[in-house]
C-alpha cells in the first residue's frame, strides 16, 4: 500500500530508479577512469625505467599505483553490487506494484 502511495504509475517507479542509479553509474565511469589511468601511469614508469634501477621517487610512485589498482577495483566490484541491488529492489517495487495496482 506504501508503494501506492509513493508512485502514482509503473513509469514513475522507473524514473525513481534512474535517479537512484545515476551517481552510482557516475562513481563507476570516474572509477573505472581512475583504474585505467593508474595502470597506464604504472605501465609507463615501468617502461621508463626498464631494464634499469629504479630512483627511490619513482619506485615509490610505482608502489602507490600498485596498491592504488586493487583498491579501485574493490570500489568497482561495491558499485557494481550496489547498482544491482538497485536495480532488483525497483523491479521488485514494480511488480508489487503492478499487483496491487486496481485495475
Amino acid at each position: 500500500r506504501a508503494l501506492l502511495a509513493s508512485y502514482s504509475s509503473a513509469e514513475e517507479i522507473n524514473l525513481a530508479e534512474k535517479r537512484n542509479l545515476k551517481s552510482d553509474e557516475t562513481s563507476l565511469v570516474s572509477l573505472n577512469q581512475s583504474l585505467e589511468d593508474s595502470k597506464s601511469s604504472l605501465l609507463k614508469i615501468q617502461a621508463k625505467f626498464s631494464g634499469k634501477k629504479m630512483p627511490a621517487p619513482a619506485t615509490e610512485v610505482a608502489q602507490d599505483y600498485q596498491a592504488k589498482i586493487p583498491k579501485t577495483k574493490s570500489q568497482i566490484v561495491s558499485v557494481q553490487n550496489s547498482i544491482a541491488q538497485t536495480k532488483a529492489r525497483f523491479e521488485q517495487y514494480r511488480s508489487r506494484y503492478l499487483e496491487l495496482k486496481p485495475n
